[in-house]
């Protein structure tokens, strides 16, 4: 985990730039970068650079998004550090953020709009974030909403062929770059560095 309140980039050893990290607070924050598919077995060494940039995903505008760049502007590194991942902890994150999208985004009158408020309100209630055995509690309550639905768990392919549902999805993405507008243009080249490797990952990812 690497969070310096600004963006930053994870490079490997030879150069090779890898993914993007947006520090700060609020739902586009990306402070951490999976080791475990450099060294799937373990055992091995890996070395990464992090380059911090000073700026924040929308730019480093003097007292507002829209200003010219600030040359003096600084940020703190707020914490760095290496973790286990958990796999159940992770989906149980995914499932309720997808509950709580629905039960949001909806409209009026949906069924699976109230469906989806009270499923995510009996798995807060099955769950103790501090017993991770109660977990698997919160993921069967979640996976009863989506196979009614004719889905599975967010990001999760096992779920899929072990549920036989098969979704078909459509994503349209959009990474664009402000050139000499948020940040000098030598930001820019890193910007572009960032938003596009990251990318790269995902699509590697998730194909």
């Amino acid at each position: 985990m690497w969070d310096s309140n600004s963006e930053a980039m994870v490079w490997l050893d030879h150069g090779q730039p890898r993914q993007g990290l947006t520090g700060g607070g609020g739902v586009c924050r990306r402070d951490y970068y999976p080791l475990f598919h450099e060294v799937p077995n373990g055992g091995a060494e890996i070395v990464l650079y992090v380059e911090m940039a000073c700026n924040g995903l929308f730019g480093a505008g003097r007292g507002g998004d829209i200003e010219p760049p600030d040359p003096n502007c600084s940020y703190t590194l707020r914490e760095c550090g290496i973790s286990t991942f958990d796999a159940d902890a992770w989906q149980l994150l995914q499932c309720v953020t997808f509950l709580e999208g629905c039960a949001t985004s909806l409209p009026v009158g949906n069924t699976r709009k109230q469906t989806a408020l009270h499923c995510a309100n009996r798995v807060i209630n099955a769950v103790d974030v501090m017993d991770k055995h109660t977990y698997g509690k919160g993921l069967e309550i979640a996976d009863k909403y989506f196979i009614q639905s004719g889905t599975s768990r967010p990001h999760d392919s096992k779920e899929f062929a072990r549920t036989g549902v098969t979704p078909t999805v459509f994503a349209i993405g959009n990474c664009h770059i402000d050139t000499a507008w948020l940040w000098p243009y030598a930001e820019t080249r890193r910007k572009c560095a960032r938003s596009w490797s990251t990318q790269v990952r995902n699509m590697g990812k998730y194909p």
